[in-house]
């Protein structure tokens, strides 16, 4: 029979004083940590409810189905990091400061996210239909907006140069997961400004072979 408990808490609270806000993230930190060790295929609704102290029926309430849970935990740190480059976009730094805040930025979603960006990059081609759809769209709105930041940076680039240079950014940072350590040498901010700097070097090259 399916546990309930939580549904009979006052609106807005579970019982043991968690909010719906704070447990929901309990339940996404756990997903994102299971299923980068062991899989999207191996790891069970079971296992995560264990690892959060809720019942099957208790955890359904909270995540939908699991191909829904492995889409929030994209939307989690995707959703997130396009609301802090917006702020960034029309914060009216320079361009060139632009870039550095948005480098390290995703390094510290790197240092925060490193779970979830693990299971999303190994386990997405299990987000099918409309949850597929949504995590499209909100990659889209992500890789616009750098967009915006390297047409700020360069801003006599063609848009093919544009395009590729997105790809080349947005490369440097989305495989850190792979490589990243949080007690490595380099700071998240140190590998940021490092990693910005080659890529306004590389901006350059291009903006002048561009002119030619």
């Amino acid at each position: 029979m399916f546990d309930t408990a939580a549904t009979s808490a006052p609106r807005g609270r579970l019982d043991g004083g968690h909010t719906q806000s704070t447990r929901r993230r309990e339940i996404l930190d756990a997903a994102a940590r299971l299923f980068a060790e062991h899989g999207y295929a191996g790891t069970s609704v079971r296992r995560i409810s264990e690892q959060v102290g809720l019942g099957a029926g208790a955890l359904y309430h909270h995540i939908g189905s699991k191909e829904d849970l492995l889409a929030d935990i994209h939307e989690e740190f995707v959703g997130s990091i396009v609301t802090e480059l917006r702020t960034i976009v029309v914060s009216g730094v320079s361009p060139r400061e632009a870039l550095f805040a948005a480098g390290r930025l995703m390094t510290r979603y790197l240092d925060r996210y490193r779970d979830h960006m693990t299971a999303f990059f190994s386990e997405h081609r299990h987000i099918r239909g409309q949850r597929f759809a949504e995590v499209t769209r909100r990659r889209g709105e992500f890789e616009a907006l750098v967009g915006e930041l390297v047409r700020g940076a360069a801003p006599g680039l063609s848009e093919d140069a544009v395009t590729l240079s997105v790809l080349a950014l947005l490369g440097m940072f989305n495989y850190g997961h792979v490589w990243y350590r949080p007690d490595g040498r380099c700071s998240p901010d140190e590998i940021a400004d490092r990693f910005i700097g080659l890529f306004l070097d590389g901006l350059r090259a291009t903006d002048s072979l561009e002119r030619r």
